[in-house]
């Protein structure tokens, strides 16, 4: 299992270590923030990344406006905080994508 997997969709101690969409989510921005893979836009690419992650699971993330996207994903950015305070926020802003 690559490292991205395993930090997404591992398991430890015969549990997943993410087993909600928001920790997954959470967990796949916190690595692409982390582990720096561009010179620029990683921060982008995380908020894009968990945002797909969660439409293709049939959820959104809602957000008041662009400024607040930004500084979220900004403090996941720089601050590197811990899944858990990622997925709370990702939590707060989740809704289901209605069918058509």
């Amino acid at each position: 299992m690559g490292s991205l997997q395993a930090a997404v969709y591992g398991r430890g101690f015969e549990r997943a270590l993410n087993p909600t969409l928001p920790q997954k989510a959470a967990a796949l921005m916190s690595y692409i923030t982390q582990v720096a893979v561009f010179e620029n836009a990683n921060e982008r690419t995380a908020l894009t990344a968990g945002t797909v992650l969660c439409v293709v699971n049939g959820h959104r993330i809602v957000w008041a406006d662009p400024k607040e996207a930004d500084a979220f994903i900004r403090a996941v950015g720089y601050a590197h905080p811990t899944v858990s305070w990622i997925a709370d926020r990702i939590e707060a802003r989740l809704q289901p994508i209605p069918s058509p």
